[in-house]
């Protein structure tokens, strides 16, 4: 890995408070560099890189609240906010697709392993009943003998 410094998603994300869906997202941009090493995602130790942030040209101007909105207000309101709004919530859709996405691969992981583990439980009660079977006594004609009969 050289000089560098690797950290764990989970590392990473208590070192620079950014949430893991953040950074398997910014990985799947190609936004982070990472290494992905035995199964592992290992993000470079370097501050990750903020979010654009809206700057304000002039002073703003607050005005009270009121009762009623007039109608002409909330559409104006609406169209500065829509783009916004819209970039987050497909933001939020493409974290939450790749979140069903990785729940769906442990899914398959988790029923596949759980055939595996009904295959080998039917494999071991199987063998199971042969040592049982192959330990009861054969009885003769004679009940006073008994032989051990190994098939």
């Amino acid at each position: 890995m050289g000089s560098q410094n690797w950290l764990s998603l989970m590392e990473y994300s208590a070192k620079y408070r950014v949430s893991i869906s953040t950074l398997r997202r910014r990985i799947k941009t190609g936004e982070l560099e990472f290494q992905f090493t035995d199964g592992k995602y290992l993000l470079k130790d370097v501050k990750p890189p903020m979010e654009p942030v809206a700057i304000s040209t002039g002073p703003e101007v607050v005005a009270p609240p009121t009762q009623v909105i007039p109608q002409l207000q909330v559409a104006h309101v609406t169209n500065e906010v829509g783009p916004a709004v819209e970039k987050l919530l497909s933001e939020i859709k493409k974290a939450y697709m790749l979140i069903l996405q990785e729940k769906e691969e442990q899914i398959l992981l988790l029923r596949s392993e759980v055939s595996d583990l009904k295959t080998l439980t039917s494999v071991l009660e199987e063998q199971n009943d042969q040592l049982k079977r192959k330990k009861e006594p054969v009885m003769t004609a004679d009940p006073k003998f008994e032989l051990d009969l190994e098939l």
